[in-house]
């Protein structure tokens, strides 16, 4: 199984089932049902992208940002008066430059709830500004398989 990126044990409805990410085709998927059709244990298949999704998720925890609800998120950022206007997401595969490292990720748009201006042509010198700055680098939530940030 060369394609095979990862597995590992979760339970589903109280049944064992083995992750499995990145199969890339019907051959692996097959030969690894045979095999653990053998323990009574199901395969539950799950693109390569869920595997950067719950790497990224998990350094991000490591390194201190608090993931949060989508609701949550949202109103975090209305507390510093900007709404998140979600009819300008921008859906994309993150890269970090250092290491070449990839993840899915959705950016959101955040806008003045005063103004209706774009955040990022506000006064850069606000306290307002500097608040969403700082939040930018402290909360995170996942919106359909994808890191929500701004």
């Amino acid at each position: 199984m060369s394609s095979l990126i990862k597995t590992h044990e979760v339970l589903v409805n109280g049944r064992p089932h083995v992750e499995c990410y990145g199969l890339a085709d019907a051959q692996d998927y097959v030969r690894l049902a045979a095999n653990l059709g053998r323990t009574g244990m199901e395969i539950r298949r799950r693109p390569a992208s869920a595997l950067a999704l719950d790497v990224e998720i998990a350094s991000r925890l490591r390194q201190g940002w608090t993931q949060v609800t989508v609701k949550e998120f949202t109103a975090r950022y209305e507390a510093l008066g900007y709404r998140l206007d979600r009819s300008h997401d921008c859906r994309c595969t993150a890269r970090y430059l250092d290491d070449g490292r990839t993840y899915p990720c959705c950016t959101a748009y955040p806008v003045n709830i005063t103004n209706g201006r774009s955040a990022w042509n506000e006064d850069k010198g606000s306290a307002d500004f500097a608040g969403l700055q700082k939040l930018r680098g402290e909360i995170f939530a996942v919106s359909r398989g994808a890191i929500l940030e701004v």
